[in-house]
């Protein structure tokens, strides 16, 4: 668990495409055998707690970081689309969240059915945060609408956490965000949401921009979280200037 918290930091930390991919890479190759073992040559469901936790988890980030495993979580999907039956809950999230990731035939519509059809509030999130891990910006920025409209298929409690999800999953995601979060600043300028958001931003030109958005809106957020949300980013963009480049290539030389 400790290798997916800091491919989590250092993802949340690169900007250019040069540098996800070198990180993509990398990780690819840490987190094949890891999950060789993890997963003993099977993705059954674990009897003990702690290993379901940790094989759910390392199957999702395999995928998200282009593993081998892929095209077997994306045969999971398949399988949940022709047959309607759920993948065990250990590795649901992975195997929903690489069908949309995949833009695999059909994903959208059954993640969507699923979210309406169950009852169970932890897969209604686990659909969420799967649909908030599409690579296109033009499907997000829709979703995003979609959550936010009268007619819309997302609850509203459930408002929030599509941003939060989307804003979380990747820089593209939360520069979404952030613009529609401008855009609707009323609606959606929660500190939960901000927070989220400001976590992705590495970059002098990001920190000038959210410096002036919190100063249009003092009146909505007290100083105190201003001056907390600005601090975080500019200790972001120190740590992106003094060590982005050596770790790139770091990652791009190293030998696993």
């Amino acid at each position: 668990m400790a290798i997916l918290s800091a491919l989590h930091t250092i993802d949340q930390r690169l900007e250019s495409s040069k540098e996800m991919d070198a990180l993509s890479n990398y990780a690819s190759k840490l987190l094949d055998p890891i999950i060789s073992n993890v997963t003993s040559g099977n993705l059954e469901p674990r009897k003990v707690h702690s290993l379901a936790l940790i094989q759910g988890s390392i199957l999702d980030a395999a995928c998200r970081y282009n593993a081998s495993i892929r095209t077997k979580v994306s045969q999971l999907f398949q399988d949940f689309v022709n047959t309607g039956s759920l993948p065990h809950p250990d590795i649901l999230q992975a195997v929903l969240s690489e069908g949309i990731r995949a833009e695999l035939a059909g994903a959208q519509n059954a993640i969507w059915n699923l979210y309406n059809s169950t009852s169970i509030a932890a897969i209604k999130r686990t659909c969420l945060r799967a649909l908030a891990s599409s690579r296109s910006i033009p499907f997000i920025n829709s979703f995003i609408r979609e959550a936010f409209s009268e007619q819309g298929r997302v609850r509203e409690q459930d408002r929030s956490l599509v941003l939060r999800y989307i804003a979380s999953d990747s820089l593209a995601g939360a520069n979404a965000v952030w613009e529609f979060i401008k855009a609707n600043w009323t609606d959606v300028g929660s500190p939960r949401v901000l927070e989220t958001v400001a976590s992705r931003f590495v970059s002098k030109s990001a920190l000038r921009d959210l410096q002036k958005t919190l100063n249009a809106h003092t009146r909505d957020l007290d100083t105190t979280s201003q001056q907390t949300l600005v601090e975080r980013v500019e200790a972001q963009v120190e740590w992106r200037q003094q060590n982005a480049e050596l770790i790139t290539k770091w990652m791009q030389e190293a030998h696993i």
